[in-house]
């Protein structure tokens, strides 16, 4: 990239970030901040979770145990709810202006992955169930206090 196509791009970036930067006035979450810190931990706790539960289901696919087809699906389903956790724990963490109406997606993917993980044996799915519904009640919590 030439000097004049860096410089187009640093200002064009600069004016991006300036534009995205919220009004100084417009931080409503400042003050419910106990109840984020609570939402990031839990979304942590569900990515670690969800993380795992994929391994495991793309495990017993590639062995043929299972039923490919559904633990394929459930491990796709776990790597999207773990993308989705990590989301809203960034968001969370910093108390973003974004969070809440993130976390309200990210309460129903979890509520999803753990109907799914219910269905299946084995302790790893129970943890992914579990984490997943603690997620998903810290981020309603979360999405209610900012509404």
């Amino acid at each position: 990239m030439g000097t004049a196509a860096a410089g187009v791009a640093g200002v064009a970036g600069l004016a991006l970030t300036a534009h995205a930067q919220p009004k100084k006035d417009a931080m409503p979450m400042k003050k419910e901040g106990g109840v984020w810190e609570r939402c990031a931990a839990a979304c942590s706790a569900c990515v670690m979770a969800c993380g795992k539960c994929r391994e495991h289901c793309t495990q017993m696919a590639g062995s043929g145990k299972g039923g490919h087809d559904m633990m394929a699906m459930m491990a796709a389903m776990a790597a999207d709810c773990g993308d989705c956790c990590a989301s809203v724990m960034v968001l969370s963490s910093r108390m973003s202006m974004m969070a809440a109406p993130m976390a309200e997606g990210c309460a129903k993917c979890c509520d999803d992955c753990a109907a799914e993980c219910d269905k299946m044996e084995g302790e790893v799915m129970k943890a992914c169930a579990k984490a997943c519904r603690d997620c998903a009640a810290a981020c309603r919590q979360g999405s209610k206090k900012a509404g």
